[in-house]
């Protein structure tokens, strides 16, 4: 969408505004589980990790997988995509064991899921 787009410019501030505004009408007109509420905050993690916000962005990336989970199972690509970034998250933190147990799923799934 339109907020990735500025993440990939670096344009974090104004990503952050519309995931933001995503995220209040996702909260308003979709089922608070709902796959897509999991791609925004996720969106709006990576926006916060990008700024050094790294336990907001923990926190946004915890809640995405708990929905993923519930939505796909536990051995989907998404569910492994997030893994790979609360990885990343966790170790801008010096969390070194939680890095690696999540990085560590994240790759079993990837190995375990069949490429299309």
């Amino acid at each position: 969408g339109l907020a990735s787009l500025h993440v990939r410019r670096g344009e974090y501030d104004t990503a952050e505004v519309l995931y933001k505004r995503t995220i209040a009408i996702f909260e308003n007109t979709l089922d608070r589980d709902h796959p897509r509420m999991a791609a925004a905050l996720q969106g709006l993690a990576e926006v916060y990790a990008a700024g050094d916000k790294n336990a907001a962005a923990e926190a946004l990336l915890k809640r995405a997988l708990e929905i993923r989970v519930a939505a796909h199972g536990e051995q989907h690509p998404d569910v492994a995509a997030t893994l790979a970034k609360l990885s990343a998250v966790y170790a801008k933190q010096n969390k070194a064991a939680e890095a690696k147990q999540s990085a560590d799923r994240a790759a079993a799934i990837r190995q375990a899921t069949p490429r299309k």
